[in-house]
């Protein structure tokens, strides 16, 4: 992902808020990536996934 070359500490992932399903289907993934150190829906908004992402060495 671009954003572990760049070195981002966190990203936010827009899913919306709709029915719920993208979301679930984004938190699952989440769930398993292994560059991801945890997530949460955004305070303001839940349309929003904050993702920390994990220091990579290189």
């Amino acid at each position: 992902m671009d954003c572990l070359a760049l070195r981002y500490s966190e990203v936010m992932i827009i899913h919306g808020i709709g029915t719920g399903a993208l979301k679930g289907e984004v938190h699952e993934l989440l769930k398993h990536l292994k560059f991801v150190e945890n997530y949460k829906l955004d305070n303001f908004n839940s349309g929003v996934t904050i993702v920390k992402l994990k220091k990579v060495d290189k």
